[in-house]
């Protein structure tokens, strides 16, 4: 019942559960599966504002972010609650009469799924003007509403430094007709983040900037709003979880995940960890001219 949502493979983490309030736990309380679970770091997601949601109602949400937030301090960890926005009028209202009306921080919620609407869209402008967090589901298949939404941000000089994108892997991708019927059921793809980045690459030849603007919301991001240690980052002392890309298409070639090589271009998926590859044997079955890839840290994958 946990969803893995800052997934790093070798080192999982998870956040709580479902979209339903109060939800499942595995001690009988949110703030004990904070503080007795190391690899529990937060709850979500929690749906509001959607049709499929338990429509929480202030009191409900006022008290879960409370024992979610004293977890979280006990144990270390950001103990943030991951909400899922729907598509109903009401977008934020209930987080901000939350914010508002209580001594719960803003920092505290990260609403996903922002570019579901065009009023969400908008809504998340304040949200981050204020301090908070948002996190933007990567456009699946022919999609472009993220991509969409960020270039909007973009353009309007909106800092992206609390913003992340996560793939939603796994997760149900529901359509429905025009009268809000069900009419069939996909799930989104873990790809759909190294999609992101192909695609906005293609409409912009520098491919340096794009990394250098959209790397951070896959990355450090993730792990300095989950606070997430030694995650996020190449650098000295860091775990070495790493994603190679192919600098010109943007094409996974390797993944590292504590300095364990997971995948070589031939593989077809992740390998059984095993042991740490020898530097001078990394690219030997690979391409030729190493210099044609980049390392991406990784935090979502």
């Amino acid at each position: 019942a946990y969803e893995i949502s800052a997934c790093l493979v070798g080192s999982e983490m998870c956040i709580r559960d479902r979209y339903r309030v109060p939800p499942l736990t595995v001690t009988g309380s949110v703030q004990k599966d904070l503080m007795l679970i190391e690899q529990c770091i937060g709850v979500g997601e929690i749906a509001i504002s959607d049709h499929r949601s338990s429509h929480p109602s202030f009191d409900e949400l006022a008290r879960l972010a409370s024992e979610s937030r004293v977890g979280g301090m006990l144990s270390g960890k950001s103990g943030k609650i991951h909400v899922h926005m729907g598509d109903a009028k009401t977008n934020l209202d209930p987080l901000w009469e939350v914010v508002e009306k209580t001594a719960i921080p803003i920092t505290h919620f990260v609403p996903t799924h922002m570019a579901r609407n065009v009023d969400l869209i908008q809504a998340g402008k304040l949200w981050l003007k204020r301090g908070g967090w948002l996190d933007f589901t990567a456009d699946q298949k022919s999609e472009t509403e993220t991509m969409d939404a960020l270039n909007e941000y973009i353009d309007e000089g909106i800092p992206l430094s609390n913003i992340t994108v996560s793939s939603d892997s796994f997760g149900s991708c529901p359509t429905f007709n025009e009268k809000g019927e069900l009419i069939r059921y996909e799930s989104h793809q873990p790809t759909s983040l190294l999609s992101l980045l192909r695609n906005f690459s293609r409409k912009d030849k520098n491919k340096l900037q794009i990394l250098e603007l959209l790397l951070p919301l896959l990355t450090s991001n993730p792990a300095r709003c989950y606070q997430i240690p030694l995650k996020g980052k190449i650098e000295e002392g860091y775990s070495a979880d790493l994603l190679v890309l192919d600098k010109n298409t943007f094409e996974l070639r390797y993944v590292f995940s504590k300095g364990t090589l997971l995948k070589k271009p031939e593989d077809n998926g992740l390998s059984v960890p095993g042991t740490l590859i020898d530097q001078s044997k990394t690219f030997a079955s690979g391409p030729k001219n190493p210099q044609s890839l980049i390392p991406v840290s990784y935090t979502h994958l």
